[in-house]
């Protein structure tokens, strides 16, 4: 659990936005885009994928995290969820940026992220039926993220 909240204050909208601002007014190949991001993040997630090696229950549940965190990215749940659980008040503290999927760079370089995960994942050597069935399920969540809402109409 504490991998994943590490893994979300990474992948947190605002400070993806603020990636995509810095790469935006970023000269000549110095910018760092939110695909390179991305890609880094999944090299280092998803290291097990071409070596066949053994991928642990911690690891899985990581890996796991990560997509669904993707998912959210271009299928947010509705409002009154995002909503609920706080503490109530609401008012005086910051505001977060909101993203708005339909004109960020954002959108984009999630479902090109799913996109290539997918692929990592379809070519995936496995060490065991754990494993497989891993593999299997992220790209069952991968298929259904990019068919949600977001993504209706597109072919995944």
């Amino acid at each position: 659990a504490a991998q994943a909240g590490i893994l979300g204050a990474l992948l947190q909208n605002a400070r993806l936005l603020r990636v995509a601002d810095q790469a935006a007014s970023a000269k000549g190949n110095d910018a760092y885009a939110l695909v390179d991001v991305f890609a880094d993040v999944r090299s280092g997630l998803f290291s097990e994928l071409g070596s066949g090696a053994m991928i642990d229950s911690y690891r899985r549940a990581l890996q796991r995290a990560y997509v669904e965190n993707l998912r959210d990215k271009i299928n947010p749940p509705p409002a009154a969820a995002a909503v609920a659980g706080g503490r109530g008040g609401g008012a005086g503290g910051p505001v977060t940026p909101t993203l708005d999927v339909k004109v960020s760079d954002l959108y984009p370089a999630v479902r090109a992220e799913l996109r290539g995960l997918d692929a990592q994942l379809k070519g995936a050597k496995t060490a065991d039926r754990t494993a497989a069935a891993h593999v299997a399920d992220l790209r069952h969540r991968i298929a259904e993220a990019l068919k949600g809402k977001a993504g209706a109409g597109e072919e995944p």
